[in-house]
């Protein structure tokens, strides 16, 4: 359904930016990479350098096994970490497995007070791989998304 809305939408504006984004995920994560490389090759060059874009081609890279490729995108926003788009970077560097740099971006995001940090506890908590670290879980206490936190919450709204 995501890929078929992205297509609606890029036919209508090629350079929709979350179209774009939507129709490499998609692709990327339906494992139909000969699409996904398609829909890459299709981004105006005015789009290419954008993190959003670049994050998930790199992501298209690992689910890909081209590593190397991947590696060089996250390097690029190591250095000058993008507030707005730092989780999905964030996520390029969890799936190349620097455990150490997927937290040195949340914690950014966190410290910077980024409008998308609540995204940390949403689209990581169930990551095997980080969601009982103890950095994490100072990170969702940090935020206040903490498991207490959110029981108080939902227990003070009767969720």
């Amino acid at each position: 359904e995501a890929i078929i809305k992205a297509r609606q939408a890029l036919a209508i504006d090629r350079g929709h930016l979350y179209a774009l984004m939507a129709l490499i995920e998609g692709y990327t994560l339906a494992g139909q990479y000969e699409q996904a490389e398609k829909a890459i090759e299709s981004v105006p060059e005015g789009l290419r350098q954008h993190p959003s874009i670049a994050a998930r081609v790199g992501l298209y890279f690992v689910a890909k096994g081209d590593e190397d490729r991947a590696r060089e995108i996250l390097q690029n926003y190591l250095q000058s970490p993008p507030l707005v788009n730092i989780l999905i970077v964030s996520e390029l560097a969890l799936k190349l497995g620097e455990i150490d740099q997927t937290f040195y971006l949340m914690k950014r995001a966190a410290d910077e007070h980024a409008w998308p940090a609540f995204w940390i506890r949403i689209r990581y908590r169930d990551n095997a791989l980080i969601n009982n670290h103890p950095r994490y879980l100072s990170l969702l206490e940090q935020i206040g998304l903490d498991d207490k936190s959110v029981k108080e919450l939902q227990d003070k709204l009767s969720l």
